[in-house]
């Protein structure tokens, strides 16, 4: 990855499938303007005890503006200090469906991690089972924070459905507003998603959600096991 290299003449259209990709230390499969790729029946397991999330690289599937995209069926567990799935800036018309991710520990992040995204995308029919949180620190003084089971992070228009999310240290589900950053000429406000028919075991929350612009129906709720005051708090 460089950000100052020549971008090629096609850039995605590929199909990642029926790999084992273990003990890498970063990172397991990254992409940088992803486009129509199918990611489908990996198994992804024990990355990220490089400990570097703080370059803010790190995760099982880690891929930037990805546009017309399928994640099915992978299998991504035993994590440290990296997201299961991280999907980073503009993506749009990307569905995470029918993944199982388990043990992601220590990550200041969680399971699946949507960020800065205007247009629509869906994560639905995927097991998200045991977060922590990270400890935080670096140069950025970030305080610790995470364990969330599927964190939608100044993104719009997500479809959030039938996943179950079990023993999240924080939220199972957690949205955070960055109106400070400006991405396709606006602010993150995070409206108009919706959390449907999930379930939601033993988790610190449920749901957190960061405004009223948002919905969640026909979700089933299990006692809470936290007692979560804030994001700082798992």
């Amino acid at each position: 990855q460089d950000w100052d290299m020549e971008p090629p003449a096609v850039i995605g259209h590929a199909i990642v499938r029926r790999n084992h990709i273990d003990d890498a230390g970063v990172c397991g499969i990254a992409g940088v303007g992803v486009q129509s790729t199918l990611i489908e029946s990996n198994l992804i397991e024990h990355i990220g005890d490089r400990d570097v999330e703080l370059a803010w690289e790190t995760g099982g599937i880690k891929l930037h503006l990805t546009k017309n995209c399928l994640l099915r069926g992978n299998v991504i567990r035993h994590t440290i200090h990296a997201e299961a799935i991280w999907l980073d800036y503009e993506n749009s018309n990307t569905r995470v469906t029918g993944n199982i991710m388990g043990d992601n520990l220590e990550t200041l992040r969680g399971g699946i991690y949507l960020e800065a995204s205007h247009d629509p995308n869906m994560i639905d029919n995927n097991i998200i089972w045991r977060a922590t949180e990270g400890a935080g620190g670096g140069s950025y003084n970030m305080p610790g924070h995470g364990g969330w089971g599927i964190t939608v992070d100044g993104s719009d228009e997500t479809t959030i459905a039938h996943n179950l999310i079990g023993l999240t240290q924080d939220a199972a589900v957690k949205f955070r507003n960055i109106e400070g950053r400006i991405v396709s000429g606006r602010g993150g406000t995070t409206r108009w998603n919706k959390v449907l028919d999930n379930i939601f075991y033993r988790c610190g929350k449920a749901i957190d959600f960061s405004n009223r612009d948002n919905a969640a129906e026909g979700n089933l709720y299990t006692k809470d096991w936290g007692e979560v005051r804030d994001e700082t708090r798992g």
